[in-house]
């Protein structure tokens, strides 16, 4: 991908190859994983394929915006595929989608990796076994996954004296579970 920027000062291009910085992102986790052109395919299958949303620099061009989505499918379990976005800030393009990636790959890859058989520690579950429906309106032998959690900091007001102060805001909690057959049943 190739963008240009224009603002009262400069003009300027930047460029990102978002397959090869979801890869970085997933190698800088220990994920395995085999590269094809404009895709990455997991050992269980999953096929994970970036697409850029948008692009937009603060009025000085000093940090980047992006926006963008990560589309995750199985032929099995997901044919027509997923998607999730990620908004992230960075000094520049690349550094954006990279952030934007990683924590995508903390955060919501887990849930994925546990739906398709993984042992993925970080996440929990909610079984509904036959038999305990009760009056529930979700069929029997039904499995939600709970994914990991993720804050980010953002600057509090001023509150006297020039002090800065960090309050956590949650960004994400991912839960759910893939359509169709589950590997564990």
């Amino acid at each position: 991908m190739r963008v240009a920027f224009s603002n009262a000062n400069r003009s300027w291009e930047e460029s990102a190859d978002l397959t090869t910085l979801l890869a970085e992102a997933l190698t800088s986790l220990a994920h395995k994983f085999t590269s094809r052109r404009e895709w990455l395919e997991l050992p269980n299958g999953l096929l994970l394929v970036p697409h850029v949303v948008k692009v937009t620099p603060n009025d000085d061009g000093a940090k980047m915006q992006t926006i963008s989505t990560v589309q995750v499918s199985h032929p099995k379990w997901i044919p027509g595929g997923v998607f999730e976005y990620q908004h992230s800030w960075g000094p520049d393009v690349r550094q954006s989608f990279l952030t934007g990636f990683t924590q995508w790959a903390q955060v919501d890859l887990p849930v994925f990796l546990h739906a398709a058989g993984s042992d993925a520690k970080a996440c929990q579950t909610i079984r509904m076994a036959p038999g305990r429906e009760g009056d529930s309106l979700i069929p029997a032998n039904r499995c939600v996954i709970l994914g990991p959690t993720s804050h980010s900091r953002k600057p509090a007001r001023n509150r006297g004296r020039g002090a800065r102060l960090l309050s956590l805001l949650p960004v994400h909690q991912l839960g759910g579970s893939l359509q169709g057959s589950h590997p564990a049943g």
